[in-house]
Parts: structure tokens; C-alpha cells; sequence
């Protein structure tokens, strides 16, 4: 999920694994498109949209689909207006039945207003309604037989995501530096 802050030039990309037994790039974006929906994005400035959708199949061989959102409300950042921290995110936590850090699932939502916090806490109200739409959401997506997961490469595992919880405190994501 490519985030974009048009006002600001700056981009963000999210990225989540799906599992399932048959189904193409396509019917995941439609199943995406379909389940999404503008709460599981309560603590991102509203200045900020997923624009694309890249789906890549883990095959070896398929071609990556890159899918344009068009931006409407439910791909938009629901939160506050004003300025945004640039390296504050919001952390939401994908637990699964195992235990270790390969077996923890995290997505860093970016761009969150500073309506939207006071002194790194983020307002709780935003926050619960916010876990409850990523609730619904990997509940709908597993109803479609698509199956959120936290995939480790370096064990080559994909644990069903059984459930999730965004954080209280912003945080910062440690950067993937280039070897």
C-alpha cells in the first residue's frame, strides 16, 4: 500500500501478506477494495491517501499487479487536521499463535497529525475505534478466504493473523538500511 501526503512530497509504503488457496492479484486488490475501510486509518492527517495498491504474488514467477485506488474516502487517512509528525507512526500489532519476534506482525500507519496526539500518546478514543475497523476488516478478509498472515522470510513461515491491536504511544519505524 503506497501512502502519499501530496502537500507534503513525502510517501510512505505499507506492506501486508494474504494467504489463500487459489486466486489471483486481482481478486485480492477486490477483495482490499471490497473491506477497506476509512476507520482503519483514524490516526493518519486526512492530507494523506493510499494512491496504489501493489499486489505480489510470493510465486516466483507471477508479475506484481499495482492496482490505483483513486483515492476515495475509505483509502484516505481519517484523523485530525494540521501539520503531521513526518517520523511519528502509528503501530498497529498482528498477534498470531506463536511466539518471537518472527511470529510479531507490526504495520506502521504513517503521517499522524499532531490533532491526532499529545505528546506521544495518541488520543484513545481514535485509537479503539481504529483497532475495532482492523478487526473487521482481517475478520472480512478470512470470511473471503483470504488470510491475513505474518510471514517471516527468514524461518519461510506464514502464521494466520488472529488478532491485532494499535498502539496507545506513536513510534518510529527503524529503518532497512541497503547492504
Amino acid at each position: 500500500m503506497h501512502w502519499t501526503a501530496p502537500a507534503s512530497g513525502l510517501s510512505a509504503v505499507n506492506v501486508m501478506h494474504f494467504r489463500k488457496a487459489s486466486g489471483t492479484s486481482l481478486d485480492l486488490y477486490t477483495k482490499l477494495d471490497s473491506h477497506v475501510a476509512a476507520g482503519m486509518w483514524g490516526t493518519v492527517s486526512h492530507l494523506a491517501s493510499i494512491d496504489t495498491v501493489t499486489v505480489t504474488p510470493l510465486d516466483g514467477g507471477t508479475l506484481s499487479l499495482t492496482n490505483f485506488t483513486g483515492s476515495p474516502t475509505k483509502w484516505a487517512g481519517a484523523g485530525g487536521s494540521g501539520d503531521f509528525i513526518p517520523q511519528a507512526c502509528t503501530v498497529v500489532k498482528f498477534v498470531t499463535a506463536k511466539r518471537g519476534r518472527s511470529y510479531r506482525g507490526r504495520l506502521f500507519l504513517p503521517f499522524v497529525p499532531e490533532a491526532s496526539q499529545a505528546q506521544g500518546d495518541l488520543v484513545h478514543g481514535d485509537v479503539d475505534a481504529e483497532t475495532a475497523a482492523w478487526a473487521t476488516f482481517i475478520a472480512a478478509m478470512v470470511s473471503d478466504s483470504w488470510h491475513p498472515v505474518v510471514a517471516s522470510y527468514l524461518h519461510s513461515t506464514a502464521e494466520d493473523i488472529l488478532g491485532v491491536q494499535a498502539e496507545y504511544r506513536t513510534a518510529t519505524q527503524r529503518r532497512r538500511q541497503k547492504r
